[in-house]
């Protein structure tokens, strides 16, 4: 029996001797894995705190530049300065309040929404009936057939299409500036899309009223229609109406959000176009934009996805917005007094 466990303790002995190199190798692998993942981590976060700072310097940077590109902003012309090609801020003021003053909100289906038609036709034949010799204007009203999601079907809804152009204006080519005049059922929709509407027709008016008339080399043909069930407006403009046929570009304007401090979001396609824009006095736009649309990496849709997407029409779609926009409180006296002056037309429109 001593023998035995004589050769019992020496095989404890040698397996206490082979397996103390392996516990320590072992051990060894562990730290260097605690190691390699500390050195990942430290890694990571290095990065999120690098693109966390490039990512302020943008934002301060595009913040300072927006706020030098406000501060050199021209004050808005008043209405007695309107005997040249100049917007007037205070004209396009009251179209707003007009529109303001017809009711809360219009969606498809309400009174408010064809009293507004009724009114912006009205203001077109004004213009019309006081313009400066030499020019056109042509008014051609329809109630077209459309859908609003989900598979609600309204049997008729307005479009409105007004075509200006002058003696040796070119009708087979034309500029299409479209904004739409129906709201969300939750709110007033002023700044989406009245400011639009109502920018729409300062420039109409600012062409027709021109004292020293200029020609149009091509029309111009100002679209407004519903946009915020479906796109139905733009979707019955290209199907429906004969002018279609004679657009060579498309100048969308779109809002979104309750205020405007003068941000302008910019989708863009066709490079005569864009570079046209060269020629505005006060150019504004995030260009970024364009790629974070055809990234999808924004849900909303425009009426430039019709005009652009399926009918591949070259132009661009600007929208002036506010991050803590929302649809209740989107009324006219967020509008900022800035805003408008980005594009004010100063010089031949077409």
């Amino acid at each position: 029996s001593g023998v035995v466990l004589q050769a019992v303790a020496t095989c404890a002995s040698d397996d206490a001797d082979t397996g103390a190199p392996l516990v320590l190798a072992q051990q060894h692998e562990e730290r260097q894995q605690h190691r390699s993942s500390a050195k990942r981590w430290a890694a990571c976060a290095g990065a999120a705190v690098w693109w966390c700072a490039l990512a302020c310097a943008v934002g301060l940077a595009w913040v300072s530049c927006e706020r030098t590109w406000m501060e050199r902003l021209p004050e808005p012309a008043q209405p007695s300065a309107s005997g040249a090609l100049r917007f007037s801020e205070q004209s396009a003021r009251s179209y707003m309040q007009h529109i303001v003053d017809l009711g809360s909100t219009r969606y498809p289906g309400t009174t408010e929404l064809l009293d507004c038609v009724q009114y912006l036709m009205d203001e077109f034949q004004h213009m019309n009936d006081t313009k400066e010799p030499g020019f056109n204007v042509e008014i051609d009203y329809r109630l077209t057939e459309g859908t609003w999601s989900p598979g609600f079907v309204f049997q008729s809804y307005p479009v409105v299409a007004v075509r200006l152009s002058s003696a040796d204006t070119d009708l087979g080519s034309a500029l299409v500036i479209d904004s739409h005049f129906d709201s969300a059922p939750e709110g007033p929709g002023i700044v989406d899309d009245i400011s639009g509407v109502v920018t729409a027709m300062e420039v109409a008016r600012a062409v027709l009223h021109q004292h020293e008339r200029r020609a149009l080399r091509s029309a111009l043909i100002f679209v407004f229609g519903i946009e915020e069930s479906g796109l139905n407006g733009a979707r019955s403009f290209m199907a429906d109406f004969p002018w279609h046929n004679t657009t060579k570009a498309v100048i969308n304007l779109e809002a979104a959000g309750k205020a405007v401090q003068g941000s302008v979001m910019l989708q863009q396609s066709g490079f005569e176009v864009v570079k046209s824009y060269r020629e505005v006095p006060n150019p504004l736009a995030v260009p970024l934009v364009h790629d974070l649309f055809r990234l999808q990496l924004f849900g909303a849709r425009t009426d430039f996805t019709i005009y652009n997407g399926d009918y591949h029409l070259p132009g661009m779609d600007f929208a002036f917005f506010d991050a803590r926009g929302d649809v209740p409180h989107d009324a006219g006296h967020h509008v900022s007094g800035r805003a408008g002056r980005t594009a004010a037309p100063r010089r031949q429109c077409a």
